[in-house]
């Protein structure tokens, strides 16, 4: 997968595609981002191309974030207005207004790159509940700037490893999902032998 990786990184447009889907991360889910960050890493060869990758993480993560935060908090009033309809909300509302009164800056900090796919759920949480800017932006500008460093920089110092985990890891989904689909075949076959 590095050496993939590697080729996609020597086209011309392999930066522009890192680049927007980072920017999509922040707001649709991409279960794999922080794999994919990793390996881009890994096939990263210099410090220069390690910081200029970082910086390209970095900016594409704050627009997407910023982004939707924005337009999350544009769209609150209608979308409040919708969702206030079903019971549940209006039980959990207070509890979430009340968290993020009290936590916001450390949940909004922390969904940066605790866990990645978080970070979109509290995008748009952190928009529609009109949570303090002020609070929203210095948060995603430390966060995203330690989950820039921290993924690209574990690819880059955890090359070799990365490149035989990454086997490894790829080996082990494709058996589970041979042994899912088998698995279902028999059952389907049991099923027709039975009627």
């Amino acid at each position: 997968m590095v050496s993939l990786i590697a080729s996609i990184l020597a086209s011309n447009y392999a930066n522009l595609g890192l680049f927007i889907i980072m920017i999509f991360a922040s707001g649709i889910p991409i279960p794999v981002i922080g794999t994919l960050i990793i390996s881009f890493g890994a096939a990263v060869t210099s410090i220069k191309s390690l910081i200029f990758l970082i910086a390209l993480v970095y900016i594409a993560t704050l627009i997407g974030d910023f982004s939707v935060y924005f337009i999350a908090r544009h769209f609150s009033k209608p979308v409040l207005k919708f969702v206030k309809r079903f019971k549940w909300f209006k039980k959990n509302n207070t509890k979430v207004q009340n968290m993020l009164d009290k936590y916001g800056f450390s949940i909004v900090f922390f969904s940066r790159f605790f866990v990645t796919e978080s970070c979109l759920v509290v995008n748009y949480i952190a928009g529609f509940e009109r949570f303090d800017y002020r609070k929203f932006i210095p948060a995603v500008i430390l966060g995203e700037f330690v989950y820039a460093v921290y993924f690209c920089s574990i690819g880059y110092i955890l090359r070799d490893t990365w490149n035989y985990m990454f086997g490894i890891i790829q080996n082990f989904f494709f058996t589970i999902i041979s042994v899912a689909i088998g698995a279902y075949v028999v059952y389907r076959i049991i099923k027709l032998v039975r009627t």
